[in-house]
Order: C-alpha cells, then structure tokens, then sequence
C-alpha cells in the first residue's frame, strides 16, 4: 500500500511528500518498507515489489492475493506489479472512500512508519540530531527488515523464520554507525593495497544479505564482508549529514529521475552473483 510521508529538507521552509510503499505478507507477517521518489507506477516500486514479494518471499510464480488502499496511484502500482511478475495475481481494492476498512493494511502502515522513527530514534540518542533527510528512506526500509527479521509473534516464531523456516544469524550492528567495508574484488589488489574502507552502515540486503554502506562522497557501496570500529570511533555525523545517496539513486542524482540501482536491478532480476 502507498502513504504519503513528510520528508523535511534542509530547508525548513521547503518540504515535500515522499510516498511509503509497505509490503506486508498476511500469512508469514514479513514487512519490508519503501520510499519512493513518487507515486503511482514507477520502475523502482515495480522492481521493488517483484523483489520483495516473489523472490525475498518466494512467491515466483504462486497465485497471490495484493489488497490496496484504493487510492488510484496505489492501484495502478498494483495493476502493474500484476502484470509484471511470474504468477496470479488477483487484486483487492476497498470500496471507494473507506480504505480504513482494510485494517490489517492500515497496522502495517503504523507498523512500517513505528519501526522507521524508533531506528531514527536510537540514532539520536547515539550521536544528536542528524540534519539530513536522506537518512529517512533507509531508516524506514532497515526497521522493516529488523521487525521482519527479530519481532517474536505470539507463536515464538519471527516472521523470517516463518517464511523461510529458520532463524536470521547474520551480524546487525546499530544503522548510522560507523563500520569498515570490504572493497570489491579486494582479492585481486596488490598485497598492500588497502582493502578495507570506512562507511556508515544502512541496512542489508534481503536475499544475498550484503550491506549497505554509506561513504565518503555521499554514495553508496554494497559489500559481503564488514568490520566494526573500536567504541570510541563509532560516530561520524559528519559522514552521515553528507550521505547523498537515496534508494533510488545510489550517487544522490536529481531524486525526480525513475532510476533503478543497481543493487534493486539485480535482486529483482534474481541474479546473486556480486563479488564484494
């Protein structure tokens, strides 16, 4: 379902919407959440929902039931998610006027937007307020996984090890902090080549489990191997008020583009092969 979100700029006079896309699987309770540069049918939201639900999820080629909140953006995103994925997909809209009739779509908007202030929070409570709005999107997207991946239902179980049968055991640290990043093809670097860089990590990757970090410049790496920073060294909000990089535009270019990065192409192609 699609919902509208205020995004503040750094220019407090100067604010606009940016519309939340939340994904939210009745039957295991996955969440996955997405900023999107607009609403409606874009690439990046078509991608991403192909990405979440039939190969994050495993629903490739399964007969599925997508409910909206009726708006017309929303279901035009679902019409094309419909003809664009392998499989069924059969389409629920409440009548006109009464989208809070769907009450399970309605929680996991609060759930997704819950999720997305309390990591912001615990950054705040970490290093201060961080003035820069780019931080948003990903902040939205990381509570999702962690709730996806850590809230124990009522039956003991996650909804990841609902969905994929097992428990998540990666390595999490705090989003924001301060992480070294293995470079890609490290292996094939001179012996006293640096390999590794500093970043701030933003999250992982669902499928291959790569991270998402954030580096000097204000863009965006992704790498299959980090390292944490001794305590003292963890914070840099230098480093996180110039992250440029949004969702959907990993180097920070103009946001009203439809461009689909890299990482987002790849996943939604189904392709895992990335050497980092």
């Amino acid at each position: 379902m699609l919902k509208e979100a205020n995004e503040e700029e750094d220019d407090e006079k100067q604010k606009k919407g940016k519309p939340i896309l939340v994904i939210y699987d009745g039957t295991t309770k996955m969440l996955n959440s997405v900023m999107v540069p607009r609403k409606g049918a874009n690439d990046y939201a078509i991608k991403a929902m192909i990405a979440t639900v039939d190969l994050e999820w495993g629903y490739a080629g399964e007969k599925i039931i997508v409910k909206n909140d009726g708006e017309p953006a929303a279901v035009a995103l679902a019409e094309h998610f419909a003809e664009a994925r392998a499989g069924q997909t059969l389409l629920e809209s409440p009548p006109p006027g009464e989208s809070a009739s769907n009450g399970a779509a309605e929680k996991a908007v609060q759930l997704a937007e819950n999720m997305g202030r309390t990591v912001l929070g615990a950054l705040q409570e970490k290093i201060g307020v961080v003035k820069n709005a780019k931080l948003i999107p990903w902040a939205m997207r990381h509570g999702a996984w962690l709730y996806s991946r850590f809230a124990l239902g009522e039956d003991g179980m996650t909804p990841y090890k609902r969905a994929k049968g097992k428990r998540y055991n990666g390595d999490v640290v705090m989003f924001g902090e301060k992480v070294l990043w293995l470079k890609p093809f490290s292996r094939k670097m001179p012996k006293l080549t640096q390999r590794f860089e500093e970043g701030v990590f933003l999250g992982r990757l669902d499928r291959t489990n790569e991270v998402l970090v954030g580096v000097a410049g204000g863009g965006l790496r992704r790498t299959r191997t980090m390292r944490r920073v001794p305590d003292g060294e963890k914070w840099d909000i230098k480093m996180l008020e110039e992250l440029k990089a949004v969702p959907w535009a990993e180097e920070g270019e103009a946001e009203e583009t439809e461009g689909v990065p890299a990482w987002l192409e790849e996943d939604a192609a189904g392709n895992e092969e990335n050497e980092a």
